[in-house]
This record gives structure tokens, C-alpha cells and sequence, in this order.
């Protein structure tokens, strides 16, 4: 899932209703992925001596309003969350369909809230402006003990406009390091609408590993009503979910190569050639070597896979350098025990008077005899009930190697450990009575001819 970008259209309304309206059918429009309002009643915020009682009273909707706004939003397809200040807009609220609520700073220490809104159960979002790590810390332990919802830790406060230099992205980090997977990271940025970098910086969090935006919008900045210092006019915002959308292509995933990208170190990377004609029998040494590119498919062997190997045939001037060129010991490691969680019991089970697992050594005797291989390891594990095991394999030329029962690798690197001098190790699952030597012998040349690190036959 992608960034989720949050419209805020926060008071942008003025106390209009058709504005607030006009706004959010713009934003969802120019292709914000919800909305937010602010549901308040001046009585939620402030005391009534407030010197700013009135101009929130102004700026506030009534429940019939409200009603008006939700009616003209179509709730089905878009997203809305709700910033709520207190008991009475939380009661507002509980009529209408939302997404999710927003709880601001200033009410973090408010638990009767906080365990209203969780109790919903649905998502919420916190501001973490001017919070301490212990009041965000106490809130997040009243939701998670409260309900179950998808909490949104917003970094990000309203200085209108904060400063560049107090934006502080590595905040990020440093609640990622405090609260780990207990909630998602969003950004909730403050800066001058009108700056470049309201556009730039919100992208410039997206390796921190954000999943919300939140972008303040507005009509008309010109106009410096409440609340235009950060917000970006509708068509600027059009605009940035454009950049937004292409930037979360650039994350990407670190795991992960392009097609273009492997293409590109295909005909790009040199590979190690031989720089003259080589005889049987030669040892290769750096005199003898070359790195250029080469038009085949093969990848190339490092300089270690060459160095004082000997050649075991004639090889023309920048030829690319094969496995299949030198002399190569097969390691063959079988790995069994008696109580496998996938087919319990299955290696001792008889088939034409043989127990399974011993079809599948004479079938790999077979490949010893004919040279295909040059060892067979058998790794099972410390039990008793792989003693039987044990006995059954010991008339064949076999290693055997015990060990824990749940760490598999482990008991095959006490085989290949005891053999640092083979090149190849082919691991056979206990089950495998079937093996064939041809099969094998075909897998072991492709691996050898195309350079491979692993193959899956």
C-alpha cells in the first residue's frame, strides 16, 4: 500500500459551509486519498474569557451543518477523518460515517477521551507536536489497552508556517527507535504554502518510512484566511499528489532489482576472459586473465573461483572462463530424520523389501561408480530414533554426521565444513528414493556451464 495523503482542511472554510464543502470535493478530485476536517464547538476548546472564544465560536458548524457536509460527500468512496476536541464534537461525530479520528496534542493526557475513541475502533491518528515521548507513550498504551485500532503517529506542528528548521524529519527516527512496530509513522508538515519546499520535504520523508501525509489545502492563498499560511491552493495540490505519486516509485524496495536494472549489469559488467590461448593442463594465473564484456548470458567467476585452477582443455583467446573448465569435486549431502514434520516416518517405509531411503543410496552409489560424484554425506540428527537410520546407510560409502533436530543447516555444515576442498555441494532431501544419476549429472553441467552460484534442479 501507498502513502495515504490527507487533505486537512482544518478552518480553510471560514465558518462556510459551502467552501468547507467546495474544498473537499477538490482535493478528493485532485486525488487525496481522504479528508479531514476539524469538528469542534468553542466550548470543547476554551474557556468563555478566551480572548479567542469567539473567533472559534465564529469558525465552528453546528450539528446541522455537519449534517449538510456529510450529505454532500459521497462517505462510500471517500475517506474522512475527524480532528475531535472534545466530549461534545466526539457526541457530534458518533452520527456520521467516518474513517478514523485525529486526537490533537493538547488532549493526549485526556484518557476519558482517548478510551472514547478508542473504544470505536477505528483508526486514529495522533499529533505528536509539542508532545513529550511520554505523554505520546501514555496515550498509546490507553488505546492499545482500550481497543484495537491502527494508530498514525504524525510528527509535524503549526507555527503558522513552521520553520524549515523545525520540521526535524529525523523525529521520524527517533520514534521509530521508541515505539517500533506499535504504530504507523506520518508526517504532518507546516511550512509556507507558497516555499518550494512544502512540496519537497514531505517527499524527502518517505525513506523514513512514513505511510500518512498531511497537507493543509485551501481555495485561495491570496485571500490569507484562516489558516492559508501552510495550506497549498487546490491546483498546487493537484500538483504535488503528482510529484508524491511518482517519488514512492524511487522508495522501491531494497531487496529487489529491476528488470532495466539487471539488464543493464548484463551488458554493462565485464567478465573474466583468458587474454591468449590456453592448453590442457595449464594453471591460470593473473597473466593469463582479462576482464572484458561479452555478449552471452553466462555470468562471470570471480578471480578467487580462478586463480591457480588447472585448465581441463584447450581454450581460444577471450574465451569467458567456465566452471566446466577445470576439475570439480561433487559433494553429495543427504538430509533425513525419522520424525520429519512434512512426511514423518517416511525414509524407514518399505518398498520392494528395501526401506525408501536406502533405494535412494543405491541410486547415489550409482552416480559414485559412474563419477558423476565424489562423496556422500548423510546428515541426520542426534536422536535415537535416527539410530536406525544410521545403521541402515553404514554398508554404503558414506560420512555421517549428527546433530540439533530443528537447525538443518547446522547439521549440513558439519559435512561441507569437513569438506572445504569440494567445489560443488548437491543437497538431497531423505524422501528423494527416486534420484536419477543422468538427471543429476545434467543438473551438475548446467550449473557448471552457466557459472552458477545455486541451481534448483
Amino acid at each position: 500500500m501507498g502513502i495515504q495523503l490527507i487533505a486537512e482542511i482544518a478552518n480553510a472554510h471560514q465558518g462556510d459551509v459551502d467552501i468547507a464543502i467546495e474544498i473537499a470535493q477538490k482535493a478528493i478530485e485532485s486525488g487525496a486519498d481522504a479528508i479531514k476536517f476539524q469538528m469542534y464547538t468553542a466550548d470543547d476548546l476554551l474557556v468563555s474569557s478566551h480572548k479567542r472564544y469567539q473567533h472559534f465560536k465564529n469558525q465552528s458548524f453546528s450539528k446541522k451543518d455537519w449534517q449538510y457536509i456529510f450529505s454532500s460527500i459521497n462517505t462510500n468512496k471517500t475517506k474522512v477523518y475527524l480532528d475531535i476536541f472534545g466530549f461534545e464534537s466526539f457526541s457530534i461525530s458518533k452520527d456520521f460515517d467516518i474513517y478514523g479520528y485525529k486526537l490533537h496534542f493538547s488532549d493526549l493526557g485526556n484518557q476519558p477521551l482517548l478510551k472514547l475513541l478508542a473504544k470505536t475502533g477505528k483508526d486514529i491518528l495522533i499529533g505528536s507536536g509539542g508532545a513529550t515521548v511520554t505523554e505520546i507513550s501514555k496515550a498509546i498504551k490507553i488505546i492499545e489497552s482500550t481497543g484495537k485500532n491502527k494508530i498514525t503517529l504524525l510528527h509535524g506542528f503549526q507555527a503558522y508556517p513552521t520553520k524549515i528548521e523545525d520540521t526535524n524529519l529525523d523525529r521520524l527516527k527517533f520514534f521509530k527507535s521508541c515505539f517500533g512496530n506499535k504504530v504507523n509513522l506520518g508526517l504532518s508538515e507546516h511550512i509556507e504554502g507558497d516555499n518550494i519546499l512544502s512540496k519537497v520535504i514531505p517527499i524527502m520523508a518517505l525513506p523514513y518510512g512514513i505511510n500518512v501525509i498531511e497537507k493543509h489545502v485551501t481555495i485561495n492563498r491570496a485571500a490569507k484566511g484562516v489558516d492559508y499560511y501552510s495550506s497549498l491552493e487546490i491546483s498546487d495540490f493537484k500538483g504535488f499528489v503528482n510529484i508524491l505519486r511518482e517519488s514512492e516509485k524511487a522508495i522501491g524496495c531494497a531487496e529487489n532489482y529491476s528488470e532495466d536494472e539487471l539488464n543493464y549489469r548484463k551488458t554493462v559488467k565485464k567478465k573474466w576472459l583468458c587474454n591468449k590461448d590456453l592448453n590442457k593442463g595449464d594453471i591460470l594465473s593473473e597473466k593469463d586473465l582479462v576482464m572484458k564484456r561479452d555478449d552471452s548470458e553466462i555470468i562471470s567467476l570471480s578471480l578467487e573461483e580462478i586463480l591457480s585452477k588447472k585448465v581441463n582443455i584447450n581454450i581460444k583467446k577471450e574465451t569467458l572462463l567456465k566452471k566446466s573448465f577445470f576439475e570439480s569435486k561433487v559433494l553429495a549431502i543427504v538430509v533425513a530424520r525419522s520424525s520429519s514434520s512434512r512426511l514423518p516416518g517416511k525414509a524407514t517405509m518399505n518398498i520392494v523389501d528395501d526401506p525408501t531411503i536406502v533405494h535412494l543410496f543405491k541410486r547415489l552409489q550409482i552416480s559414485l561408480d559412474r563419477g558423476i560424484i565424489d562423496k556422500i554425506a548423510f546428515c541426520t540428527t542426534d536422536e535415537k530414533e535416527d539410530n536406525e537410520l544410521v545403521e541402515l546407510i553404514k554398508p554404503f560409502n558414506v560420512d555421517i554426521y549428527r546433530g540439533e533436530t530443528e537447525n538443518v543447516l547446522k547439521r549440513m555444515s558439519l559435512a561441507f565444513n569437513s569438506h572445504l576442498d569440494y567445489d560443488i555441494i548437491l543437497r538431497i532431501t531423505g524422501d528423494d528414493l527416486l534420484i536419477d544419476p543422468e538427471y543429476l549429472e545434467k543438473g551438475i553441467c548446467y550449473h557448471k556451464e552457466n557459472n552458477l552460484d545455486y541451481t534448483d534442479c
